[in-house]
């Protein structure tokens, strides 16, 4: 996904992704051991190990898709990460909108960016889906160009 850009800046740009994503996994394993009581409250303590394990498990895998180079397994994984995490979206604000904590606002515009963010690796990924389709066209129509050509000749 990122072998047209030179190899320095590739490196970078890989390295601050799967740290990233690593963090988002990091955040998975901390609902689970250090959940707020306030939020299992909120989604009950299933629902908060569930979110939890999914946002650990799919930021994992987004991670191993970056660094080996798998664009699909980040994909897959930026989607079931916004998924997992938008239980806790919607209880941050719930609790700003509900319970008038307003100090909980800059975490529910933070949580609300991640999401944001993994719906953005995964429209980029897409893009780069329809762009591998494109060129694969264009190379099989070519290649039937060539080869009708040098049966007519």
């Amino acid at each position: 996904m990122f072998s047209n850009l030179p190899r320095r800046e590739r490196a970078l740009v890989k390295t601050s992704l799967v740290s990233a994503w690593a963090l988002s996994g990091a955040a998975g394993i901390s609902a689970i051991v250090l959940a707020s009581q306030a939020y299992v409250e909120e989604l009950g303590p299933i629902i908060t190990i569930v979110v939890g394990a999914a946002l650990f498990l799919a930021s994992l895998f987004a991670a191993v898709g970056v660094a080996t180079n798998h664009y699909r397994w980040e994909w897959i994984s930026a989607w079931l990460t916004g998924l997992a995490l938008s239980p806790y979206l919607g209880s941050v604000w719930a609790v700003v909108v509900f319970a008038g904590d307003e100090a909980q606002v800059p975490q529910g515009f933070l949580v609300a960016s991640l999401v944001t963010f993994y719906v953005h690796r995964a429209v980029m990924c897409a893009s780069h889906a329809s762009k591998l389709r494109r060129e694969h066209a264009l190379a099989e129509a070519t290649i039937e160009q060539i080869e009708g050509e040098s049966d007519s000749a």
